[in-house]
């Protein structure tokens, strides 16, 4: 599912709640406590206010917990969150509090002797607080203990991003864990955007002109945004008259047009041709895979070296 997609599905469970319901769900720091009797929408609050944090926030699926007592309760859950994040529910994310129980003792068994019991500090700001768990790391390595034996939790990436630079002005080292969704990241989003258009491609030619738009933006193609806008308005001004053309189709056609001199180019620039090269071949390969068996065909293609190839078996 794509964020839009989420955020889509997550509004349509939002708007069905009434204003308590939904100021439940708003909360997303802090305790809530939620009262009512069965049947009354619990585990739609609580699924709900889930998809808040996530959609919201910077907090990864693997990164919640939420505690139910019978399985009936988790398959529940599990089913709401998967309606508006996708696969992500799938990770451990709902788990009943026996197994949980169980799975923490059986991890930890060598801990189970220890009685240590925690201590709550607490500062007035969440500057001071950076501030008081930068001197307490500072005090812990003057005293001996090794820096890999010192774990700070925090509750969203961006407060390790700012403990980070604390530390920094100690001059500590530190080793950040922290888990990407791959699928966030700007290669994988252009990636997937390029695999849309193939697609749009295969099911209707020239229909995926906006897409293509954006995909001429890409970095490895080197093209001038000028250059792109000219294209673009000329495939504009053409849709008025008895020309009308796409994108695809009037890069082609001006790619591929004898050059009148030495000095013609056509009106567009080798980046362009370039890019309309890779695009077409792309796309003679997008079709090649789907109605060849057993052909291998590169598809995605930065600088001339394949990064990314796709079997088709």
């Amino acid at each position: 599912m794509t964020p839009d997609q989420q955020h889509q599905k997550f509004n349509e469970v939002y708007t069905k709640l009434n204003a308590q319901q939904q100021q439940a769900v708003d909360t997303i720091t802090g305790a809530v406590m939620v009262i009512a009797g069965p049947g009354t929408g619990k585990t739609q609050i609580l699924g709900a206010r889930i998809g808040k944090i996530f959609l919201e926030t910077d907090t990864l699926p693997q990164n919640i917990l939420c505690l139910t007592y019978t399985d009936a309760g988790t398959i529940a859950m599990r089913k709401r969150l998967l309606s508006f994040i996708g696969a992500d529910a799938y990770k451990r994310l709902v788990c009943q509090i026996p197994n949980l129980s169980k799975d923490i003792v059986a991890a930890n068994d060598s801990l189970i002797a220890l009685n240590i019991q925690p201590q709550i500090i607490e500062c007035t700001s969440e500057k001071d607080e950076l501030i008081y768990l930068t001197s307490e790391i500072e005090s812990l390595i003057n005293k001996g203990v090794q820096p890999k034996d010192i774990a700070v939790i925090y509750k969203e990436n961006k407060y390790g991003e700012a403990l980070a630079l604390f530390l920094k002005q100690k001059n500590i080292s530190y080793y950040s864990k922290r888990q990407l969704n791959i699928f966030n990241e700007p290669i994988i989003q252009q990636l997937i955007l390029l695999l849309n258009y193939l697609a749009a491609e295969h099911d209707r030619p020239y229909e995926g002109d906006e897409m293509l738009f954006e995909i001429f933006h890409f970095n490895f193609f080197n093209i001038k945004p000028i250059d792109i806008a000219k294209l673009s308005v000329e495939v504009a001004a053409r849709q008025f008259g008895d020309k009308k053309t796409s994108i695809r189709e009037l890069l082609f056609t001006k790619a591929n047009a004898p050059a009148k001199d030495l000095f013609d180019s056509n009106g567009i620039s080798k980046e362009l041709k370039n890019a309309s090269a890779i695009i077409e071949q792309l796309i003679q390969d997008w079709f090649a895979c789907n109605y060849n068996d057993k052909q291998q065909q590169t598809f995605f293609v930065k600088n001339n070296n394949c990064i990314v190839r796709f079997c088709k078996e």
